[in-house]
């Protein structure tokens, strides 16, 4: 049985790949689906789920690093 997986993980390197990460995001997801609640300032947000907090602050990251990234680059690439 190990062989016919083992054969199959070989054989199918994108398919294993896209399974794995299938389960590990499933994991994180269910892991983090517990209520949480966020003070910023004078604004409160309750009872959102871990995972909506984690991916929305990826998201903000991700947008401010790509505000900021270009500037840099073209300040190394000037010397």
């Amino acid at each position: 049985m190990f062989r016919r997986i083992f054969e199959f993980a070989t054989n199918h390197p994108r398919s294993t790949f896209r399974g794995t990460m299938v389960f590990l995001i499933s994991i994180v997801i269910l892991q983090n689906y517990e209520s949480t609640s966020i003070d910023f300032l004078f604004w409160t947000l309750a009872d959102s789920p871990k995972i909506f907090v984690i991916l929305i602050s990826m998201l903000i990251g991700a947008l401010v690093w790509e505000m900021y990234r270009p500037a840099s680059f073209m300040a190394l690439n000037k010397h």
